[in-house]
């Protein structure tokens, strides 16, 4: 009879051991991603913005428990970027939490940032998990625009024709692009100051004309800077403007020499005149009188 108790007990401890290994492998095996004591339920951010142009992430969040803080972290690439944190959420039913991480600033890059927002469930000593995630894709987008104007050369007292390939050097789209001679230096437009240019995507060019003209009074070599400015819009429909710097360098024509050297002649000319017949001449505060 003792031994039949004996060999009843070891039984029952083997059962009991072998129920203890099931629910052990049982709850291993259960998703419990649908427990997590804190879940993103929205996410507000933009999916372009300017470059180094301060954003802002607005973030809904839902914690199923209680006596604990929410922390948000934006990063990249491991690199926290910014962060928010609530206040000690009190309510046994479970609370929602509504947090904004200000004050973003990306660098543009050739491609989008796809940045980790990472949800933390905390204790007031600052200890605690991770309970949810999300992918964020935002482009950094910088629209930045150069001229290839030509000729280099031109000669004064004369009228001629600069055409400019104007590229988008960034990496969105400018909408809507037109461009306006804004400074010439001395230099004339002969015609319109204008021009549509449509559309440009990122890495493409368009060419525009201008008739330009130098007169007889630009009679010293140089460059001549001419100042294009372009005004677009943006994704956002907002209006933005770009300048860009181009020069030509201007010789003196033969025609402007054979205009201002006899007319140097007659000037001196009729100056040496006027000291010769004059008893007197003004310079300011000197005063020449030729002697009876």
């Amino acid at each position: 009879m003792k031994d039949l108790n004996v060999d009843r007990g070891r039984e029952m401890r083997v059962s009991f051991i072998l129920l203890v290994l099931l629910t052990i492998s049982t709850l291993q095996s259960v998703n419990l991603s649908h427990a997590e004591a804190v879940t993103i339920m929205g996410v507000e951010a933009p999916s372009k913005v300017y470059d180094n142009e301060p954003f802002t992430v607005k973030v809904t969040l839902h914690a199923s428990d209680w006596g604990r803080k929410i922390r948000l972290v934006l990063s990249y690439m491991g690199t926290e970027l910014g962060s928010a944190e609530s206040a000690l959420l009190m309510d046994p039913g479970g609370s929602f939490a509504n947090l904004t991480i200000t004050d973003l600033k990306l660098q543009s890059m050739g491609e989008p940032y796809v940045l980790v927002l990472d949800a933390y469930w905390l204790y007031l000593t600052g200890t605690g998990t991770k309970e949810d995630s999300r992918a964020l894709t935002i482009q950094a987008v910088r629209l930045h625009f150069t001229a290839d104007c030509s000729p280099k050369t031109a000669q004064s007292n004369t009228t001629f024709n600069v055409t400019c390939q104007i590229k988008n050097e960034g990496n969105d789209i400018a909408y809507a692009v037109e461009v306006e001679l804004s400074d010439l230096s001395g230099l004339v437009a002969a015609s319109t100051t204008r021009a549509q240019l449509g559309d440009i995507a990122q890495g493409q060019t368009r060419p525009v004309t201008f008739l330009l003209s130098s007169g007889l009074f630009d009679f010293s070599e140089g460059s001549r800077k001419i100042v294009l400015t372009l005004r677009f819009r943006d994704w956002e429909g907002l209006t933005r403007s770009h300048a860009v710097e181009t020069s030509i360098f201007i010789r003196v024509s033969q025609g402007t020499v054979t205009f201002w050297f006899p007319l140097i002649v007659v000037l001196i000319a009729v100056f040496l005149f006027i000291i010769f017949i004059a008893r007197s001449i003004r310079l300011g505060p000197l005063t020449i009188r030729r002697r009876s």
